[in-house]
């Protein structure tokens, strides 16, 4: 089996999971899925939500909660998709709306697309022309030209080779360039380098519910998958 298709079961496999607690969690009310779902809605004002809630095994109360989004839009990046699980909420109703007063733990897991991390840095680093990217195994490669009008016009072909590094301590992701090529030694590197990781999507989850963190990533040829548990 390939990477791919192991990816591609991954995801089936969350479907099925999803559509499977709808029948063995104790059943939560329509009106309860609502209010959490708008709720949800605070943190993805983008993308389609759907939601599954668990109860307690001796009542009736939520416990967990299954949060997918297909399209987020997340701190100026939009994902192609996550999966949010939310365990043992103390929330409690105002009027129809739903309060959450803590998550004893959060997860996620989800993708980015190759073609939203080209945007992203088109948007961020528009200096970078003409650009190329490749993604391979862990690494990303970047290629383009770099022209910058000073006193003089000034125009630099660079590389730049990466991976994503993660930080345990926040729980987020970015993207580090370990190599960089420069053919004009009137274009300091260091100084691109800082633009470009800025321009590259960090993977930060710390505005959501929890405060989910990333601890794996992996790269394959059309996008970038993390999660906070491995898969």
């Amino acid at each position: 089996m390939n990477g791919m298709e192991f990816r591609f079961r991954r995801w089936s496999g969350i479907a099925i999971a999803l559509f499977v607690l709808q029948f063995i969690a104790l059943p939560a009310t329509a009106s309860e899925t609502a209010a959490f779902t708008e709720a949800m809605r605070r943190y993805f004002p983008k993308g389609t939500i759907n939601t599954v809630l668990s109860s307690g095994e001796n009542d009736s109360s939520v416990k967990r909660a299954y949060i997918c989004v297909e399209q987020p839009e997340i701190t100026g990046v939009r994902y192609e998709r996550i999966l949010l699980d939310l365990k043992d909420l103390r929330h409690h109703f105002v009027n129809d709306a739903v309060r959450i007063d803590g998550i004893a733990s959060a997860a996620i897991s989800g993708t980015l697309t190759k073609a939203e991390f080209e945007r992203a840095i088109a948007v961020g680093f528009p200096s970078l022309k003409n650009i190329k990217i490749t993604f391979s195994k862990k690494s990303i490669d970047i290629l383009g030209v770099y022209e910058k009008s000073y006193l003089v016009r000034v125009r630099a072909l660079m590389g730049f080779h990466g991976r994503y590094e993660i930080d345990s301590r926040t729980g987020t992701a970015s993207l580090v360039f370990s190599d960089v090529t420069n053919d004009n030694a009137m274009v300091s590197a260091g100084e691109i380098v800082t633009v470009l990781e800025k321009a590259c999507p960090k993977l930060d989850f710390n505005s959501l519910p929890g405060r989910p963190a990333v601890r794996h990533v992996v790269v394959d040829e059309n996008r970038i998958w993390f999660s906070t548990v491995a898969r």
